[in-house]
């Protein structure tokens, strides 16, 4: 059994509970790459940042460069950026091909193992 004077002292020493008032709506950071504009995301998203990486890059890009490149830049682990990565990465052989929902058209990457190459439509 717990006495008295304990729970008043835990109860007292206990930081008080932030209220939560839904979804962080603060600004996004502003990016150290400059958005292309073709980029079809929003500004500020993960895949908005690998589409600005990716054009930025005209001769293309390997992919732990990127991973790294993009871990800095938001701040996510390898296993959130690599599923942001591959949501991207599902754009392939045509500006209009079959393609993730999340992904958005005009552009498509050209994969040569793992070096990848942004096209614009």
């Amino acid at each position: 059994m717990k006495s008295a004077q304990t729970e008043e002292t835990s109860a007292a020493t206990k930081p008080a509970r932030a209220e939560h008032n839904g979804p962080r709506k603060g600004k996004a950071r502003p990016s150290k790459y400059q958005r292309h504009p073709k980029n079809p995301f929003r500004p500020g998203s993960s895949y908005g940042l690998i589409f600005d990486i990716l054009a930025t890059r005209k001769d293309g890009i390997g992919r732990d460069e990127l991973i790294n490149l993009i871990r800095k830049e938001n701040g996510k682990d390898v296993k959130r950026v690599a599923y942001d990565l591959s949501i991207i990465l599902s754009a392939r052989e045509s500006p209009a091909s079959a393609r993730h929902r999340s992904c958005r058209d005009g552009f498509w990457i050209r994969r040569q193992y793992h070096h990848y190459t942004m096209m614009l439509a």
